[in-house]
């Protein structure tokens, strides 16, 4: 089970939904202040003002929800697992928000740099901070089941879905199982806590994987050859590197091709 935030912040068109509705937030916000604004700009420089705000936001929030989850998947996946994390995400963008909305007024001559000015922004940083921050404690109150589909299989909470199709096999280690999976491009063995058996369980209903030996499953659609050893047979898979044991006991298991 996931919080609801959990489970926007892990999917990625639920995430950029949210960030889109982030980022029309904080333009609305900058609107409603408009009377109060208007005492210091033109209307020209107000128009600036929030279209740089709008932009600054948009870029600020890509990187953090957009850009991080794809080229550092496993890290931003640990760090939404848990709730100070969730919190610490948000706090990150909206502490980055407020320092380029500050860096861009003393650019462009809006503010003098001065303590004065530093203690002022990071005052309303902190009371613009509360909504969002109170928003996302309530919300991660909620918790929603996790729709699966049958071509996905959740490994580990930490790591999240993985493809079937990216599996190759899943074997015993004492009282783990490893699960070896490819993930952009690359070969991964995660180690979990579990037996075969269960695994097996969890597995019922994804008739791609099949039990080839009693510590072993394994991903029929990644079988490069069978070749037969002594008594009993070895698996070779595309791309990997592991044999995987195939006893007689487990043979009526796999398709004839």
């Amino acid at each position: 089970m996931k919080s609801a935030v959990e489970q926007i912040l892990s999917n990625s068109k639920s995430r950029a939904l949210a960030s889109a509705l982030f980022i029309l937030a904080i333009s609305f916000v900058h609107l409603v202040f408009k009377p109060f604004q208007m005492a210091y700009y033109s209307t020209g420089d107000f128009i600036f003002v929030n279209a740089a705000y709008f932009i600054i936001s948009t870029l600020i929030v890509f990187l953090f929800l957009g850009l991080f989850p794809v080229l550092y998947k496993t890290k931003y996946e640990s760090i939404i697992a848990k709730r100070s994390g969730r919190l610490s995400l948000l706090a990150l963008i909206i502490a980055a928000i407020g320092l380029g909305f500050f860096l861009f007024k003393i650019s462009f001559g809006f503010y003098a740099l001065s303590l004065e000015r530093v203690a002022t922004g990071i005052t309303a940083l902190l009371g613009l901070a509360v909504i969002p921050m109170l928003f996302l404690l309530i919300m991660d109150q909620l918790i929603v089941p996790v729709k699966r589909t049958n071509s996905t299989i959740l490994i580990d909470p930490k790591i999240g879905e993985v493809q079937i199709n990216d599996v190759f096999c899943i074997y015993s280690e004492k009282n783990y199982v490893v699960w070896v999976y490819e993930e952009n491009g690359r070969l991964v063995r995660h180690k979990t806590r579990g037996t075969i058996k269960s695994v097996r369980e969890q597995l019922k209903n994804k008739r791609k994987i099949v039990q080839s030996h009693r510590a072993y499953l394994v991903n029929q659609d990644k079988i490069l050859t069978v070749e037969k050893n002594n008594n009993s047979h070895l698996i070779t898979l595309v791309q990997c590197p592991d044999k995987i044991p195939l006893s007689r006991s487990f043979y009526s298991n796999f398709r004839r091709t």
